[in-house]
């Protein structure tokens, strides 16, 4: 908020809200897909499934956001890209749970951006040692498309198709319930105009112009909601 002069106020609150908007509104993509570096082997290996061939298939339908090559990957473009996506896909496997970027990117959708995610489990047939790491214990019980074994591929693909639709089909349902906040305002009660106007000591060069609750309402008159 500025000290002194309302001449550029308008303008910047143009700004804000039109980069708010952007926010709001940049979901540039239907799915983000992770998986572990290791588990590209079986692009080569006859008896695995391929998470490229996952990604090809879900394409037709989707626009989905996956890496060719995940172990080159930085955390912080990975963090663009699951906030630009409506959903994440997992593909949990025994090598996911001993992969360090893998393990950061599972603790990024579940625990700091906290999106909505689908596990696919990769990797050997038969095998599921990521279960016994205590890391994963809270998402043992979490539903997942095993996806390990090449015969079955056809019929897991088409289970991963309904359960991708029936995630999409439960967020709008909560979207429709829970209302979300686009903007947390944060400010000393002392900064406040109401809050001098009821005999609050304003503290020297710290008093702007606009007052936060008229900056909540004209959030909420361009369909911005702020708390």
């Amino acid at each position: 908020m500025p000290i002194e002069g309302t001449s550029s106020l308008d303008r910047n609150l143009e700004y804000s809200l039109r980069g708010i908007k952007q926010i709001k509104n940049n979901l540039k993509y239907d799915m983000f897909f992770w998986y572990c570096a290791k588990d590209l082997r079986s692009e080569t290996d006859p008896n695995a499934c391929s998470p490229q061939k996952i990604v090809d298939l879900l394409k037709k339908d989707y626009k989905i956001w996956s890496s060719k090559s995940p172990g080159e990957e930085k955390i912080d473009k990975l963090l663009s890209k699951i906030k630009e996506s409506k959903l994440i896909l997992l593909g949990i496997s025994d090598e996911f749970a001993q992969d360090e970027l893998s393990i950061k990117v599972f603790e990024l959708v579940k625990n700091i951006v906290k999106k909505s995610y689908i596990l696919i489990e990769l990797g050997e047939n038969g095998k599921h040692n990521w279960l016994e790491n205590p890391m994963f214990a809270s998402i043992c019980s979490d539903y997942r498309v095993i996806m390990q074994n090449p015969k079955r591929f056809s019929h897991k693909i088409t289970e991963l198709f309904e359960v991708i639709e029936k995630q999409i089909k439960d967020s709008k349902k909560e979207n429709k319930i829970k209302e979300e906040i686009d903007v947390f305002i944060s400010y000393r009660w002392s900064n406040s105009h109401d809050a001098v106007k009821k005999g609050t000591i304003a503290a020297e060069n710290s008093l702007g112009w606009l007052d936060p609750r008229t900056l909540v309402d004209y959030f909420k008159q361009n369909k911005i909601n702020a708390w």
